[in-house]
């Protein structure tokens, strides 16, 4: 699997009332202080709990930046100056021209406002504006019905589950739901999402690590 040809130095990104800047690791504390939220682990099969662990987890997104197949970011709310989550594109696959969107958290304060569709809004505009990309996929738990939600609003289109897909810390096994947004699709949705933002209530989604 060939790479992306990203820039060479992390990138950041604008959208309205919201910036996209690169992931650091010094950006570890003031992220855990709204990441510590248990229920935004709720999913994922690896949830940190600790700071260390965290820092862990952003050392672990910052190698997958230098192989060119992952695009890690800290959301700062401009209005309030803070961080108030992260999100990235991943698995990027250059051959096929594909990512994925997630590796989503966003915290409980921020949750149901104009965060996560313009996070979602900006990453998908630049995955197929600047990388080209033919596909961006989405991935959640079937259990976690907000996340579901949160990417239907986006106007995905839903393309069945993976069973058994995952297994969570509890020892359950996690089914996966798949999405996607393809290319020719991308300029209608974007074009009701720009109308609807700051009209509608969006619910962002928990925490999905893989």
């Amino acid at each position: 699997m060939s790479s992306f040809p990203l820039p060479k130095e992390p990138i950041a990104l604008s959208a309205r009332g919201l910036e996209l800047h690169p992931l650091e690791l010094a950006l570890a504390e003031p992220l855990w202080a709204v990441a510590q939220d248990p229920a935004l682990w709720q999913f994922s099969p690896d949830p940190p709990a600790t700071l260390a662990g965290f820092k862990h987890y952003i050392q672990q997104a910052l190698l997958s930046r230098r192989l060119n197949v992952c695009v890690p970011f800290a959301l700062w709310h401009v209005a309030q100056a803070r961080y108030v989550g992260s999100t990235r594109l991943a698995n990027m696959d250059y051959q096929h021209r594909r990512a994925e969107i997630g590796w989503t958290f966003i915290g409980a304060p921020w949750q149901r406002s104009f965060v996560n569709s313009e996070a979602k809004r900006t990453l998908l505009d630049y995955a197929f504006d600047q990388l080209k990309c033919v596909r961006v996929e989405f991935k959640c738990s079937s259990k976690n019905l907000s996340s579901r939600q949160a990417i239907e609003r986006l106007g995905a289109h839903f393309e069945g589950t993976l069973r058994a897909h995952m297994q969570l810390p509890n020892g359950e096994r996690r089914d996966t739901c798949y999405f996607s947004i393809l290319r020719e699709e991308w300029p209608a949705l974007r074009a009701v999402l720009q109308s609807r933002c700051g009209a509608i209530t969006v619910v962002p989604p928990r925490l999905e690590t893989q």
